[in-house]
């Protein structure tokens, strides 16, 4: 269990030496998995916000344990419902984590089963951990999330992006239309105080495409010294799945300013005015095969 917030249910139900009732929802409409796995502040009611994703109510039934005063969804594959006892560890793992890796054994709460339910002929549905479609079946969610926290504080954002090569959490790229100096790093941070799966944050211009890994790194390659652009943060909270830690819940997280400097001249990108491409008809030089092809590449130059 993450320290997120079933763990701070769990944990006010323990401090009073009582059982956390719980259910575990195996199957369903793909979009309630996106709503599960969204970021959102604590108190949130999670099935308005799965409904919300849904585009319509989700469905709910009296559970059989603990009857109207638990619902669960009616139309899950399965259900298991229990109770997590108080002040009682066993150990868990190794099992395969979204980072790719399997993750370290420890003492963990278990959940005491009280009853399973389940649809005739129900379908157990799982994914490949550690795998893209694990990594953006969380990612999706999380993108719109820390972008909304972050468009609050910070309305100069243009796009944010949790790439595959972070398995769609520890890294995280952040366009700004950057008017003053300083609040591309408030953005970061603000990233990062809403996420904690992020660990590793570039922040590039509005001209730079975060969903196009290679403009990312081109920014960071022609836009960034690492005496000046790299800020480490230290001894600040982390996700426990991330193999790399020392500590088991703190760690540190990196923030690359790879924006151009606004307090002094910098070299302008090269680019092609529109206007000249406009005036171009390539299929007078280029076979209609290859053509297509390139329509994709082109696309990308007049979005710069």
């Amino acid at each position: 269990m993450s320290p997120r917030h079933n763990w701070t249910i769990f944990r006010k139900y323990e401090q009073q030496n009582l059982p956390t009732p719980t259910a575990i929802v195996v199957g369903h409409h793909p979009a309630f998995y996106l709503g599960a796995l969204n970021v959102a502040a604590f108190g949130v009611d999670d099935y308005a916000m799965i409904s919300a994703i849904m585009d319509e109510p989700l469905r709910l039934t009296p559970s059989e344990t603990w009857g109207e005063d638990f619902l669960v969804p009616a139309d899950a594959e399965v259900i298991i419902e229990g109770e997590i006892p108080p002040n009682k560890r066993e150990v868990e793992a190794p099992f395969g984590e979204f980072p790719g890796t399997y993750g370290p054994q420890r003492l963990r709460p278990i959940i005491e089963v009280k009853a399973i339910t389940y649809r005739r002929e129900a379908i157990y549905q799982d994914v490949f951990v550690g795998h893209r479609e694990n990594w953006i079946l969380g990612g999706i969610p999380k993108e719109g999330s820390v972008y909304n926290a972050i468009k609050g504080v910070v309305p100069t954002i243009t796009a944010i992006h949790f790439p595959l090569s972070g398995s769609c959490r520890f890294n995280c790229y952040i366009s700004i239309d950057k008017k003053v100096e300083g609040e591309q790093k408030q953005a970061a941070l603000m990233a990062m105080a809403q996420c904690d799966f992020v660990k590793n944050i570039i922040l590039v211009d509005a001209d730079v495409d975060v969903f196009n890994e290679q403009e990312v790194m081109w920014a960071v390659a022609t836009r960034t010294q690492a005496s000046n652009d790299v800020d480490i943060i230290r001894n600040i909270k982390a996700n426990t799945l991330d193999p790399s830690l020392v500590h088991e819940i703190s760690g540190s997280k990196m923030i690359i300013d790879a924006t151009r400097p606004s307090d002094r001249p910098f070299a302008s990108r090269v680019n092609v005015p529109e206007e000249a491409l406009a005036r171009v008809n390539l299929s007078e030089y280029i076979p209609k095969k290859a053509l297509e092809k390139m329509s994709l590449f082109l696309d990308s130059m007049r979005s710069r």
